[in-house]
C-alpha cells in the first residue's frame, strides 16, 4: 500500500507540474495542494502501521490472521465450523483445513474412545492402569490413577493387581 501511495503521489505531482509548465494559468493548485496533504497523511499512517507490525513480528507478539471459512460452510456445517474456528483461535492455527481436520480427528477419537475412568468401576480403572503402565506395582498404579483423576486406596489396588496376576481369581473382589 505504501508503494502504491508513493507512486500516486509522485504521478499526481508530475502531472500538476507538467500542467503548470504547459499552461500559464493552470488551476491545478486548487485540487493538487489539498489532495497531496491528504495523501501524505494517509501515506504516513500506512508506513507507521507497517513499521509497528514489523516491530510486533520481531518481538514475537504479532498474532497471525485467523482462518476464513466460506459462508456456505457456516450454512451447511455451523457446529463443525464454529468448533474449527474455536480450535484455530485457541491454538493459533491459520489454515482452515488444518483446523477442520483437528476437529474431525477429535470427534472421531471421542466417538471411538473408551468410557472415561471416572465412569467405570474402580476395579476396571485399576485394570486399565495395569494395562497402560504394564505394571502391577501399587505405587505406580496409584500415581497413574491419581493423574487420571481416580482415587483408589493402595490396599484395593494391591488386591486387584494380585488378581490380575492370578486370572482364575479375577471375579473375586470386584465390588467397590
Amino acid at each position: 500500500m505504501a508503494h502504491l501511495l508513493v507512486w500516486v503521489l509522485a504521478s499526481l505531482s508530475a502531472y500538476a507540474n507538467w500542467r503548470a509548465g504547459v499552461e500559464l494559468h493552470a488551476h491545478d493548485a486548487v485540487w493538487f495542494l489539498p489532495a497531496m496533504s491528504g495523501l501524505a497523511v494517509v501515506m504516513v499512517e500506512v508506513v507507521s502501521r507497517a513499521a509497528r507490525r514489523w516491530v510486533r513480528v520481531a518481538a514475537g507478539v504479532h498474532e497471525p490472521a485467523l482462518p476464513r471459512f466460506r459462508f456456505l460452510r457456516w450454512i451447511f456445517a455451523p457446529s463443525e465450523t464454529f468448533a474449527a474456528l474455536r480450535v484455530a483461535v485457541l491454538n493459533g492455527i491459520t489454515d482452515h483445513h488444518q483446523a477442520v481436520n483437528i476437529v474431525r480427528a477429535r470427534d472421531n477419537s471421542v466417538a471411538t474412545a473408551e468410557p472415561a475412568l471416572s465412569l467405570v468401576s474402580k476395579a476396571d480403572a485399576v485394570r486399565r492402569a495395569i494395562s497402560a503402565t504394564n505394571s502391577t506395582d501399587p505405587s505406580v498404579l496409584t500415581e497413574w490413577l491419581s493423574g487420571q483423576g481416580v482415587e483408589v486406596s493402595r490396599p484395593y489396588i494391591g488386591r486387584i493387581a494380585g488378581q490380575a496376576q492370578r486370572p482364575h481369581l479375577a471375579a473375586v473382589g470386584d465390588s467397590d
